[in-house]
């Protein structure tokens, strides 16, 4: 009681996949380590390329989430080319 609330604003670059993994590996890690209140004080999301899409996977997990036991950074590194490819 008393306190002003936190706000977090989270800023991505780009970079294509490696920007999206990197960057959902960090979003796992803060929300996991900071627990279920660090993403209530997200206000804002900025980047780029790869790293917002990631960011903008991980805002949107709060509605539609992943299968259980999938972590963010492993859905995008996953593989994604080859069945198309097949």
């Amino acid at each position: 009681a008393g306190t002003k609330p936190k706000l977090v604003v989270v800023c991505t670059s780009g970079g294509g996949v490696r920007a999206a993994v990197w960057t959902a590996a960090a979003l796992d890690g803060l929300a996991r380590d900071l627990g279920p209140g660090f993403n209530e004080h997200v206000r804002l999301i900025a980047g780029a390329s790869g790293g917002m899409v990631a960011a903008a996977l991980h805002a949107g997990r709060a509605v539609h989430p992943l299968a259980p036991g999938l972590g963010l950074a492993e859905v995008l590194a996953a593989d994604s080319l080859w069945p198309m490819w097949q």
